[in-house]
């Protein structure tokens, strides 16, 4: 059966039975559905059958306790459950008081931030899950060369639901939001053109999500995508003490083999097998100076995606696209221990 992952959803399976428990107070439910309410557990399910339940990292106040029993005919690997039955008139109404009752405290947090390089106002978002306590891995977001725009809000709303705090940098100065690719180019040859300019705006970012007291700095990576890629590789050759480094379909021109060297973490490269603009000559390239330095790196290549997958434009970029964000999930819980 196809398997489907959740973080911080609403999930459902008919026909079955469920009674969920949130902060002492019992819920019966009986319809054509039955719902798994989860902001702080992590969820793999087939459809039909739940076959793992984890906590997120992090994860404080889950009240959430778990399944168990059969579900259409499944067992459920003996997670605590119980069976009850309940009139489906008043679905709703169970519905609202678990979801009041357990999960008011979890939610993702966007917070503009305003911070200066040189004489340049920058204006970056901050996002957490104010349901973790304590301080956390951080991650360092630069965007496309599109500028700070909602996409990389999004991305940085994906990635604190994971956990982390993360701070999507700006790259252009507040407000900049190149509408065409001539506009867009002009930002970027600023930077393409200069690197240590490049080096200081980034590291600028950096150091607004490293003094951060939510923040856990022996623990930050950065992730960048398409021009913020080159960015992010960038700021790790500086020798910054980043955890892990993600270059998602990035561009891989321009760098001096020998910076590799300053690299101190892993290195992910998530790139298309057809992406014209950065083509496999050059990032090949890029893993021989990685290689050169013994970096530690690996790399996924997705067939029949291009440029920008993570905006998918045909049926081979979905699948990049879902399977990029599986494995920048899987290798930040490995770079940080989690």
């Amino acid at each position: 059966m196809k398997q489907h992952e959740s973080a911080g959803h609403l999930s459902f399976w008919p026909n079955a039975e469920i009674r969920a428990e949130s902060e002492g107070v019992c819920f019966d439910v009986e319809s054509e559905h039955f719902i798994l309410l989860s902001t702080c557990l992590r969820w793999r399910y087939s459809f039909g059958t739940l076959t793992d339940v984890s906590h997120r990292r992090g994860s404080a106040g889950c009240n959430m306790l778990g399944l168990v029993g059969e579900i259409d005919g499944y067992e459920t690997k003996g997670y605590p459950m119980t069976i009850m039955r309940m009139p489906s008139a008043i679905f709703g109404a169970v519905f609202a008081s678990a979801l009041h009752a357990g999960f008011a405290q979890a939610e993702i947090q966007v917070q503009q931030v305003e911070y200066q390089h040189g004489d340049t106002v920058l204006s970056g978002y901050l996002a957490y899950d104010d349901a973790v306590v304590g301080a956390q891995p951080g991650i360092l977001i630069f965007h496309d060369r599109a500028g700070l725009t909602e996409k990389a809000i999004a991305d940085a709303r994906m990635m604190a639901a994971m956990g982390y705090v993360t701070f999507a940098a700006d790259m252009f100065g507040k407000g900049v939001l190149p509408q065409s690719v001539p506009e867009m180019r002009e930002q970027t040859d600023v930077h393409r053109a200069d690197r240590s300019f490049m080096r200081a705006r980034a590291q600028a970012g950096f150091d607004v999500l490293n003094a951060n007291p939510m923040v856990d700095s022996s623990r930050i990576a950065v992730i960048g995508y398409c021009f913020g890629g080159t960015v992010a590789i960038e700021l790790a050759e500086t020798g910054a003490q980043l955890a892990g480094v993600v270059p998602v379909h990035g561009s891989f021109d321009g760098f001096a083999p020998e910076a590799a060297r300053n690299i101190q973490g892993r290195v992910l490269i998530l790139h298309g097998g057809e992406d014209r603009p950065a083509p496999l000559e050059e990032v090949l390239m890029f893993v021989d100076d990685l290689r050169a330095a013994d970096v530690v790196w690996q790399m996924e290549l997705y067939s029949g995606a291009g440029h920008g997958f993570s905006e998918p434009s045909s049926p081979a970029e979905e699948r990049a696209d879902r399977e990029y964000r599986a494995a920048v999930e899987r290798f930040f819980a490995e770079v940080f221990g989690g």
